[in-house]
């Protein structure tokens, strides 16, 4: 029988294959908007575009608001919700992320002073402001959203409990360049201990947004919106150097030689690589400190940028200088063996737990006997947030943790149940990413009976039921699908087995699998689950299994995985599982029980424990 059991590995990867380089980076003309207006206006180089035109996005809810008095043309408007609304936008691609600025000036409006509203503000899950107060004074927000393989993401403006209003004057949402944060890259996980381990802030299980705190320009001025690729705002680092008479500024006069695979032009501006705080050797200290106040107990994100603007040659790959943060961990720096030539840029990536005094040091030092110039050129610090889980759906509006699925071709819609169940389950997978790409998404394609197709399953938040509610609800053309997978051009199958053939009773071919997960699965495990696929795959539905079958069969298989290998009897890789358990046994299994209230729990299905105490295989790792 031919499968195409393993055909979403191709969807899967080929979003990513077909995402372009971008190290020619333009930033996009959209989306910058006038909130409150029908007028397009030009600030800080940009046309920002009266919200009440239009012409490219959407919105719900709220009035518009004029000030007279703003000095600002883009604040002499606003708009004003007193009830949940919000902008519904749409990002350039898919695995990329999205730079929001939000601009809040604060006027009276009907008698409201607006100075006093407290609102939330969230994008996709995530919650960006929470009972936000403006206060007297304009302020701008700014965020980094991850954008998954749905491209649409709605910035939405909620009145706090005892609030009457939400308003913004104007917002800037526009696609960052896809590789301005290195995707399956672990980094290292600093606390003022030292280090704690490895993460992956940027996958599919593990998604952050970012809350930009401190852009530092090190050794230099001010840099605005309009010397920035990225529009952003670096500030000088004198507030927050420990000791500034222990370093001298450094300026070059040429440009950044960028080389590919560092640092490239949008990851910081020209002018923070031209500059430098650099350590004397002839100082009588070996290290320069900058001390930032943040809050107690958040992770962050810290970027710390380098280029080599003093060396007069290259330097030995061995010449190096120390970089430490809180003191207690050491990233020995070696421009001469990272890089092959002068003035070139790259940074350095870290997550960094705050403590409980509130503050996050960075120092650089000497290493003795080391000819190489000590200096640091920018550094960025960025509170990382945790997706909520709580996300408003684009067809019923209803809050909950969403897993969305893309579409496939044609056969047999519960196959896709099956791979999210296993590989939800899962739990022993290592995550390993090659060439920058991940291999854990959370995205897994469906296959339907029509060219439309799609399922959202829908893991309620506390929900302790092991049973999914299931909704289909979006809808991809199988065009679409076609496109981005090339024509399921096979050269981008991942192993030797792609396609290939499932044959009843014989051992399934380990090559079938993704070759990161080779050797960790469970050959009893992956024979059950290959069963109840080809189960699912008969072609009628009277040959096919009910969903609760099938989602039993994937708590067995779990098990399986789970389980200890200890060579007991139902654990010999050269044993078909599923006709060694005995017929009495099968008849206690969930989609063969009655209606025995002992049987089941409240939602009418035996619990976990009862069915796996039946089969006598111990919950274990």
């Amino acid at each position: 029988m031919e499968s195409t059991l393993f055909i979403f590995i191709i969807i899967l990867l080929s979003a990513l294959s077909f995402v372009s380089s971008q190290s020619q980076y333009m930033l996009p003309d959209h989306y910058f908007i006038n909130c409150g207006s029908n007028s397009d206006i030009n600030f800080t180089g940009k046309t920002f575009t009266g919200d009440e035109n239009r012409p490219n996005f959407s919105f719900s809810g709220g009035r518009k608001a004029v000030n007279n008095n703003a000095t600002w043309e883009i604040y002499q408007t606003a708009r004003v919700f007193t009830k949940k609304s919000s902008y519904e936008l749409e990002a350039d691609g898919t695995n990329t992320f999205v730079m929001v600025n939000l601009h809040f000036s604060p006027f009276v409006y009907n008698g409201i002073e607006l100075s006093t509203s407290k609102f939330d503000v969230s994008v996709s899950g995530y919650t960006l402001l929470s009972d936000f107060n403006v206060g007297n004074s304009t302020v701008i927000k700014e965020f980094i959203i991850p954008i998954g393989l749905e491209r649409k993401f709605r910035i939405q403006f909620t009145p706090s409990s005892g609030s009457s209003t939400a308003f913004v004057n104007a917002i800037e949402a526009f696609t960052t360049p896809f590789e301005l944060f290195q995707h399956g890259v672990l980094s290292s996980h600093i606390s003022s201990v030292g280090k704690i381990g490895d993460m992956d802030i940027i996958s599919s299980s593990s998604s952050y947004a970012f809350i930009p705190v401190y852009r530092i320009n090190i050794g230099g001025d001010n840099i605005d919106v309009d010397r920035d690729i990225l529009r952003r705002n670096w500030t000088p680092d004198d507030p927050f150097i420990v000791e500034p008479h222990e370093a001298e500024n450094k300026t070059f006069a040429g440009t950044p030689n960028y080389q590919e695979p560092f640092a490239a032009r949008y990851d910081a501006p020209d002018d923070v690589y031209k500059t430098a705080k650099w350590l004397n050797p002839d100082s009588s200290v070996h290290n320069v400190t900058w001390n930032f106040g943040v809050k107690k107990n958040v992770m962050y994100f810290v970027r710390a940028h380098f280029c080599d603007i003093v060396s007069p040659a290259l330097n030995n790959s061995d010449d190096a200088f120390n970089f430490f943060i809180y003191n207690n961990y050491k990233e020995v720096i070696k421009p001469g063996d990272k890089v092959s030539a002068l003035q070139v840029p790259f940074y350095y990536d870290f997550v960094v737990d705050s403590v409980e005094s509130g503050f996050v040091n960075v120092s650089i030092g000497a290493i003795s006997g080391n000819s190489q110039p000590v200096l640091l050129n920018g550094l960025e610090i960025m509170e990382l947030l945790k997706n909520s889980g709580v996300v408003d759906t684009w067809n019923d509006g209803k809050s909950s943790k969403k897993l969305y699925i893309v579409a496939g071709c044609a056969v047999g819609g519960v196959v896709f149940v099956l791979l999210i169940g296993f590989l939800i389950g899962f739990k022993c997978r290592k995550k390993k990413a090659v060439g920058g790409t991940k291999t854990d998404s959370n995205v897994i394609p469906s296959y339907g009976l029509s060219s439309y197709t799609s399922m959202n399953v829908d893991f309620t938040i506390n929900d302790s039921s092991p049973i999914p509610n299931l909704n289909l609800n979006l809808r991809f053309h199988f065009t679409d699908i076609l496109q981005a997978t090339n024509n399921f051009d096979e050269k981008l199958v991942i192993g030797k087995g792609g396609f290939g053939k499932v044959y009843r009773g014989t051992l399934p071919d380990e090559n079938m699998v993704d070759p990161y997960l080779k050797g960790e699965i469970n050959p009893n495990s992956l024979r059950k689950y290959l069963e109840t696929v080809e189960r699912c795959l008969k072609n009628t539905g009277e040959e096919r299994p009910n969903m609760i079958d099938v989602l039993w069969d994937l708590e067995y298989v779990l098990k399986l995985q789970q389980m200890v290998v200890d060579r007991e009897p139902y654990d010999d890789s050269t044993m078909n599982t599923s006709l060694q358990l005995s017929m009495s046994m099968i008849d206690r299994l969930p989609s063969k029980c009655n209606d025995d209230d002992s049987q089941v729990n409240d939602s009418g299905y035996s619990s976990e424990s009862q069915v796996f105490s039946q089969l006598k295989i111990e919950d274990a790792r």
